[in-house]
């Protein structure tokens, strides 16, 4: 019962990172700023997501609603840096 929230921790763990490298820039050119907030747009997704999936992994009983709303989470995040 817990391979959803440990499929969902994995899953923002990499949007995670996704995020960060998208906010990691040095440069100054519009294009550069533009790209660091799209990352941080998603970070605000994705980062409750890991939060949520721990939780999941945590208490047992609220495996399976805590991973698919980390799912759905880091799913927005993904529409996010696509859009």
């Amino acid at each position: 019962m817990r391979l959803l929230p440990a499929v969902a921790l994995v899953l923002n763990l990499v949007v995670c990172l996704w995020a960060f490298y998208k906010g990691f820039h040095i440069e100054p050119t519009d294009a550069a700023i533009e790209e660091a907030a799209q990352g941080q747009r998603m970070s605000f997704l994705a980062v409750p997501g890991l939060v949520i999936a721990i939780v999941g992994l945590v208490r047992g009983r609220w495996a399976l609603t805590c991973g698919a709303l980390s799912v759905l989470l880091a799913l927005g995040a993904t529409v996010i840096a696509l859009v």
